[in-house]
């Protein structure tokens, strides 16, 4: 609801939701998490003195068994070709074999993990969350282009509600966040700090009044994303 209140408030007062696009990147996110996760059983097979493009095919060999279309397939293919980069590398520098790579490379990590929030009305599924050194990193995986710099405001709220709902379950403080732009193969961070937070907590706000019929959703055209919004037709802006 937050990505959608801030792409368009009128989208999110319609309360339409274009299903296709939510189930595509739903399938993405499953396939990347599940190659990341694949990553620490692979790394046992490769031995130091491989080379990058024998590294490279043992992990392309998974892609085609995780990816669902052709499009995922690309993204796991580009991921394949940068975890391959950084295994070698690893393995170069220092003189291990794979499987002594693990504690270097791979994070443990809880995927699509629900969380709620009684005391903010607030919900999530947190795409992932990675564990290092007794700390919680939450991750949001993008199947869309990053700005720029930085990261979408959205986005940066999005993990900013993955914040305060990790800090609920394991009462552990949250001060950074990831978003993975999957499609170029890009993990940018977001410093969840008390501006951040109080931001959210206002959109929070604004979004339970205009669930709850108590506001109409202020003004916030954009032509570009009214062209490609399927429901402008029967936008009240529009009318």
């Amino acid at each position: 609801m937050i990505s959608e209140y801030l792409f368009c408030p009128f989208k999110l007062y319609l309360k339409e939701v274009d299903e296709e696009n939510i189930q595509r990147s739903r399938m993405a996110r499953g396939a990347y998490t599940s190659f990341k996760d694949l990553i620490g059983e692979i790394l046992p097979l490769i031995r130091r003195e491989m080379g990058f493009n024998e590294i490279r095919d043992i992990l392309k060999g998974e892609v085609e068994r995780l990816a669902p279309t052709s499009e995922i397939k690309k993204i796991l293919e580009m991921e394949a070709e940068l975890e391959s980069i950084k295994i070698k590398r690893f393995m170069d520098a220092t003189g291990k074999d794979g499987w002594e790579l693990k504690e270097f490379i791979i994070n443990p990590s809880l995927n699509n993990y629900r969380i709620h929030d009684d005391s903010l009305e607030l919900s999530g599924n947190v795409h992932r969350i990675e564990i290092i050194r007794g700390k919680y990193y939450p991750i949001k995986i993008k199947v869309a282009l990053p700005p720029y710099r930085g990261v979408w405001d959205s986005d940066a709220l999005e993990v900013a509600a993955y914040a305060l709902l990790i800090e609920k379950e394991f009462k552990s403080e949250v001060l950074l966040g990831f978003v993975d732009y999957i499609p170029v193969g890009e993990r940018r961070p977001v410093i969840i700090d008390q501006t951040l937070r109080e931001d959210l907590l206002t959109i929070i706000e604004e979004i339970k009044g205009v669930l709850m019929g108590e506001n109409t959703p202020t003004k916030n055209l954009n032509p570009r994303r009214c062209e490609k919004c399927n429901y402008n037709n029967i936008c009240p802006e529009n009318l």
